[in-house]
């Protein structure tokens, strides 16, 4: 038996310009709906040695302008299944369910171009098809976290923790810069 949960509400704008009903939507699809169906199938899973798939982001595992509640969420996500493996792997040492996180970068979707539009300069996009390939074979192995595109979003936890400054300087500059909102800040906001 394989679960895959696979769902995203389609969102990338500023934190500032984000309103609180669209903060709540982001939360509930992109986590709280995830931790629902697990809950409502646990004992399933865990019963018949079923492999769950949680699709996730690179936002995941590291802040993305434009994403601030998409990225919170899909930190949560990694922090829930991690933790929910090791609860599984203690409680139910007979069982042979497994828990695969998958961490996926760019990929040439209509929506993903849609809401990145104007905001982010991708040099190239995955394809859907290799993408759900990867997911699939990820799963199969039982392999813990999927990185897809691999060459894209493999390198991102280790540049973090190494190279934290040039981590922020190669995100910022893959993205369009909003207008410049200092001239509306009182004299001496904002400043590090």
């Amino acid at each position: 038996m394989l679960l895959q949960l696979n769902h995203i509400k389609p969102y990338f704008q500023l934190f500032e310009d984000t309103d609180l009903k669209t903060l709540r939507e982001v939360v509930d699809v992109d986590l709280y709906s995830y931790i629902t169906i697990t809950k409502l199938l646990l004992q399933e899973l865990i019963a018949r040695d079923a492999t769950l798939v949680a699709v996730s982001s690179a936002a995941g595992k590291i802040g993305v302008p434009y994403a601030a509640v998409y990225s919170a969420s899909k930190h949560a996500l990694h922090g829930f299944f991690d933790s929910l493996r090791l609860e599984v792997y203690m409680t139910h040492p007979s069982s042979k369910m497994s828990i695969t996180t998958c961490v996926i970068g760019n990929i040439d979707t209509e929506s993903a171009k849609r809401v990145t539009a104007g905001k982010v300069r991708h040099p190239t996009r995955a394809s859907p098809d290799d993408t759900a390939l990867a997911i699939v074979t990820g799963a199969l192995r039982k392999q813990r976290e999927v990185y897809f595109p691999r060459l894209e979003v493999t390198p991102i936890p280790y540049l973090r923790a190494f190279f934290p400054s040039l981590t922020d300087y190669l995100i910022v500059n893959s993205m369009e810069a909003p207008p410049n909102r200092d001239s509306s800040l009182p004299s001496g906001a904002g400043a590090n």
